[in-house]
């Protein structure tokens, strides 16, 4: 600090009156108040300059809630897809589950018809096998009938050639 040997208190009381004062002491004087000017100014340049920063980091927090805000609306919107998705999941899993038991219940009623083909054919079969032994009794029939027509009677050895070697009694005891 500058030690200036000026009366500032007879200086506040008579300003217009004039003091003696050493010339290295204006001198300091001048320069303290170069200094304390300099700083003044470098004091509004840090105040321009903090209040541009200012207004610059307004403006980018503008710009960083619009940001921020753009996305709090993309997630949610997000979100809502997501949720959409998760449902249509859902439905189309349920979809799967209702189909595949279809599917199942479609394989039972197939084999049930499967089985009953077989059953109907095994059937069919049989009853084929048993129309061609009609068929036949109803020839060896016809043949006997006619042996008896013309001869009256037929003997068991005529019987036996017609029916395939079975005899008259085994015949009468099948039918």
């Amino acid at each position: 600090m500058i030690n200036i040997p000026i009366d500032w208190t007879k200086a506040s009381k008579y300003p217009e009156n004039s003091q003696k004062v050493d010339g290295k002491y204006l001198l300091e004087l001048k320069i303290r108040i170069n200094e304390l000017e300099r700083t003044i100014e470098n004091l509004n340049l840090k105040l321009h300059n903090s209040q541009n920063t200012e207004n610059e980091l307004r403006e980018e927090l503008k710009i960083n809630e619009e940001e921020l805000n753009r996305l709090d609306n993309l997630i949610k919107y997000l979100k809502t897809k997501t949720n959409l998705s998760k449902a249509l999941i859902e439905d189309m899993q349920t979809r799967l589950s209702n189909k595949d038991l279809q599917i199942k219940n479609l394989e039972k009623y197939l084999i049930a018809n499967i089985n009953q083909n077989y059953d109907i054919a095994h059937k069919l079969k049989n009853l084929a096998r048993c129309l061609d032994k009609e068929k036949k009794n109803e020839n060896e029939l016809n043949r006997i009938k006619q042996i008896i027509k013309n001869k009256g009677f037929i003997t068991e050895k005529e019987f036996e050639t017609i029916m395939g070697k079975k005899s008259l009694e085994e015949f009468l005891i099948r039918n």
